[in-house]
């Protein structure tokens, strides 16, 4: 099979791994451990608290070393997380320990998403050509939006079947089939001059303070992701508490995401180019925030279906062109630092925000959170409209 197909099957099937490893996380605090508390804290572990101590240090190893190397070794990491929510479901484990089990494995999770996202994607820029490389980053980001789509439907599925073990099993076999795809795939590395990984580090930050473009193309990234924590920590208990649904009914629910971001980031290959990048990027980010009051008002399964939809359409929209307009705009030699800083900001902002709405739902219910999240969003898509001029310019 030809190497470009490989990576991206691979990629396919490593991305609904890691969300499969992400929502098992949440959805095990909630439902057997009974916290949100641990749900919020779970994702956040596994999504956001790893990148801010070791994200840097994966940028700079990206441009160094090789980055196939690097993702067979972070997806290794996701067996070892998935491995000890086997134990944690197989046996009978005192209360303390089971925590201690569970914070173990969002942490594994969260090590391994620091290296796999942008040594995939420090990967797929020197694998494809510079003409091909926006729609290759557009596919790409597909494929991890519908990774994220697919992974509670196929949770709810493998539950009904064979409880938390089948779940967990895909995640194991997802991971082993995404590295044998990998075998063989070899890129030449940039040559960069000798330095520490802290000196790279430095010139990783230097490089983006210098681009104006860049810098804020990352900010953006920042309010978008945000809305993920909402979706992934309040919205299932919006689905339970608000709308009445059952396991199934709150996957197919949760699945309308694969649909809707898939739909966005089809848009973005075949519109992407023609659009006005900066304001296509930032409207989108806007409309969404709005649908999703909309969303926290609903009454019913289909009704909140059609304002999930149309919010993650946009979203997906936004998304696929903040991450092809950072790999257009990156020169090769800084791309694994670019790329680190984009999966930085892609799971420290979705993991504080879910931790943060595990909080907010202490005190409000699933209904008033999603409102409420969505209004945040909103004052700051609008601080960044009034505030970017470069972003707005650009495209």
């Amino acid at each position: 099979m030809l190497v470009v197909p490989r990576f991206f099957i691979s990629c396919f099937l490593a991305f609904i791994g890691g969300h499969v490893m992400n929502y098992s996380v949440i959805f095990y605090a909630q439902e057997v451990l009974q916290s949100d508390l641990l749900a919020g804290l779970g994702f956040f572990l596994s999504f956001g608290a790893a990148p801010l101590l070791v994200g840097w240090y994966a940028g700079a190893l990206c441009d160094r070393a090789s980055p196939t190397l690097l993702v067979v070794l972070s997806q290794l990491l996701f067996v070892i997380g998935a491995s000890l929510l086997l134990v944690l479901v197989s046996q009978d484990l005192p209360s303390f320990l089971s925590v201690g089990v569970f914070l173990g494995a969002a942490t594994c999770s969260g090590i391994a998403w620091c290296f796999i996202a942008p040594a995939r994607l420090a990967l797929l820029g020197r694998l494809v050509a510079l003409k091909d490389l926006h729609r290759a980053s557009v596919l790409f980001n597909v494929l991890v939006m519908l990774g994220f789509g697919v992974a509670p439907i196929m949770i709810a599925l493998l539950r009904q079947e064979y409880g938390w073990h089948g779940p967990i099993g895909l995640i194991l076999l997802l991971f082993f089939a995404a590295s044998l795809l990998l075998v063989g795939v070899r890129v030449e590395r940039p040559v960069i001059p000798a330095a520490s990984i802290l000196s790279d580090v430095r010139n990783g930050f230097s490089y983006v303070a210098k681009h104006l473009l860049i810098r804020q193309l990352l900010l953006v990234t920042l309010i978008v992701y945000s809305v993920m924590g909402p979706v992934q920590v309040i919205l299932p208990r919006f689905a339970i508490d608000s709308l009445g649904l059952t396991a199934m009914d709150r996957g197919l629910l949760l699945a309308i995401m694969a649909l809707a971001l898939f739909v966005g980031g089809v848009i973005c290959m075949t519109l992407g180019q023609r659009l006005p990048q900066g304001k296509a990027i930032i409207g989108s980010l806007l409309i969404s925030s709005l649908l999703m009051v909309g969303l926290g008002c609903s009454q019913s399964m289909l009704e909140a279906a059609v304002w999930l939809f149309f919010a993650g359409m946009l979203a997906g929209v936004s998304v696929s062109l903040i991450v092809a307009a950072l790999q257009l705009n990156s020169q090769d030699q800084f791309r694994g630092r670019v790329m680190s800083f984009y999966t930085i900001s892609t799971q420290v902002l979705p993991a504080t925000s879910g931790f943060l709405c595990g909080l907010l739902l202490e005190w409000v219910s699933p209904a008033q959170g999603l409102v409420v999240a969505a209004c945040v969003l909103i004052v700051l898509g609008a601080i960044a409209l009034w505030r970017m001029t470069v972003m707005r310019s650009y495209g």
